[in-house]
């Protein structure tokens, strides 16, 4: 789909989404945490979430050049499958 925005407008957007997105994840890094946990302690029924976001983190941190972060998502979702 074509746009109108220039590319410094279309740079500014894409730093507004990474600055969103870099101030999630200390709430993903407690998702995780709180799924492991559960898993650790039986509850199977979080895997497809488990899957699930670390897909999503992994084409996420993709986008945003965070490659060792987004290796290590695509790790715990290959485990995890």
């Amino acid at each position: 789909m074509p746009t109108n925005k220039s590319p410094e407008q279309l740079q500014q957007a894409m730093e507004k989404l990474q600055t969103r997105f870099l101030s999630k994840l200390r709430l993903k890094a407690e998702l995780f945490a709180d799924i492991s946990q559960q898993l650790e302690s039986g509850i199977l029924t979080t895997f497809p979430e488990l899957i699930n976001e670390a897909h999503q983190l992994a084409g996420s941190c993709g986008t945003f050049q965070l490659n060792h972060l987004g290796m290590l998502a695509r790790h715990i979702e290959t485990i995890a499958l």
